[in-house]
């Protein structure tokens, strides 16, 4: 029980720490309905609510929980959007945010094992307006598309044709984008221009091929 309260002061604390830094209260107010803590392995659970990146297994990670709402942030533009894609679920927890902020949800994961668990987990939990997809994240979801915005949790060197393509006409792609070893949060429209170059941020590499 004393861990269950300790978690919840810790979310409270983390969610203050984010207001003024994030400015679109849906955002926050998700933040505050999901929780962090039962996306990760119980040895992490003390640390749901650190603003840290967090490992998930299978050499991924969960990022840190102000680059996660910074990117919704920059995505949504203050907007609900109807239909979006996630490139890298991972375990699921941005995911779920993205539930509670948009209308339909396509994940798409490249690691089969976590794909099924992450599915598993969102569904148990009632996430029922996310499809979860094992495939190669670089080609995204032509079947889902046009998407009013898409999240990349990987970071590149390249802004990928095939999910520029996805967009709708006003869709905002989202992504840790390299240029001159500089690895930025980037937001790029659907003619695959640059519109905003945004905070310094570390992720893993976006791998193409499914594992």
């Amino acid at each position: 029980m004393a861990v269950g309260v300790d978690i919840s002061a810790n979310r409270s604390r983390l969610i203050d720490s984010l207001t003024g830094r994030i400015c679109d209260s849906a955002v926050l107010k998700a933040m505050r309905c999901v929780p962090r803590e039962n996306f990760l392995n119980e040895s992490l659970l003390l640390h749901a609510y650190d603003d840290n990146a967090l490992p998930i297994g299978f050499s991924q990670t969960t990022s840190q929980p102000f680059v996660i709402a910074r990117m919704l942030e920059m995505m949504l533009s203050g907007k609900k959007s109807a239909n979006v894609l996630e490139i890298g679920a991972g375990n699921g927890y941005q995911s779920a945010l993205l539930s509670l902020l948009c209308e339909r949800v396509f994940c798409v994961e490249r690691i089969r094992a976590l794909a099924d668990a992450t599915g598993r987990r969102l569904v148990a939990m009632g996430y029922n307006n996310v499809v979860m997809i094992h495939g190669d994240g670089l080609g995204g979801d032509v079947q889902g598309a046009p998407y009013d915005g898409i999240v990349v949790c990987a970071e590149s060197a390249d802004i990928s044709s095939s999910l520029v393509a996805q967009l709708s006409p006003n869709g905002r792609l989202v992504m840790p984008l390299i240029e001159s070893n500089d690895v930025r949060l980037t937001v790029i429209n659907a003619c695959g221009k640059i519109i905003r170059r945004c905070e310094r941020v570390n992720f893993v590499p976006l791998t193409g091929g499914k594992a």
